[in-house]
């Protein structure tokens, strides 16, 4: 199925407040950005602010699921 294009630019539909930061950040400061900032998502850039990676709040759940840290993770809620 071919959609229509209807000449809608991505900032149109896209937010604009996104949290990035530098790839050499902790896990659990980025657990704890997330919480704070109420969001799901965080964009990893590297040292030329180019993206190499998006870390989500469910990623961050499964991480410490795995690893038997719920303790860890529930201390961020």
């Amino acid at each position: 199925m071919l959609l229509q294009s209807h000449n809608t630019y991505a900032s149109e539909v896209m937010s604009k407040d996104f949290t990035i930061v530098k790839d050499n950040i902790n896990l659990d400061k980025i657990l704890s950005i997330l919480i704070k900032d109420k969001k799901e998502e965080i964009f990893i850039v590297d040292n030329f602010d180019r993206l190499i990676g998006i870390i989500t709040l469910k990623d961050l759940y499964k991480i410490y699921d795995s690893d038997d840290s719920m303790d860890h993770f529930e201390k961020f809620i």
